[in-house]
Parts: C-alpha cells; structure tokens; sequence
C-alpha cells in the first residue's frame, strides 16, 4: 500500500514519472509491476527493496537538497 501511495505522489510531483518509468529503474517488467501495485501478484522482499529505493530514498534526497 505504501508503495503505491508513494508512486501516486511522485506522479502528481513529477507527471513524467510513470509505471514504465518505474519499471524500467527498478528493472521490473512493466507487466509484473502493473500486477504487484494492483495487488494481483506477491511483492517479493527483492523487489520490495528495489522499489522503496527508488520511490523513498530518491524523494528523501530531493527534500533534503532542495532545504540545503
């Protein structure tokens, strides 16, 4: 659940910023990610990692660069 709320956030922050894009720095197939954030598939602990990398500690980074 958090995950997907945190992508929602990112993409009302940065439009750009869609499921093909996530998948694509996670190294998630499009497909596969589409399942997981609908709920129909297990988040793996792998995949887990990938995904809070990209969507909490890239967005921790710009908060704290932007109050630098």
């Amino acid at each position: 659940e958090q995950i997907v709320e945190q992508f929602r956030k990112r993409q009302e922050v940065e439009p750009a910023f869609t499921q093909a894009e996530l998948a694509r720095q996670s190294r998630i197939s499009v497909g596969h990610l589409g399942h997981i954030l609908r709920g129909q598939r297990p988040l793996t602990l792998q995949n887990k990692e990938k995904l809070y990398k990209i969507l909490f500690l890239k967005e921790n980074l710009k908060t704290s660069s932007t109050r630098a």
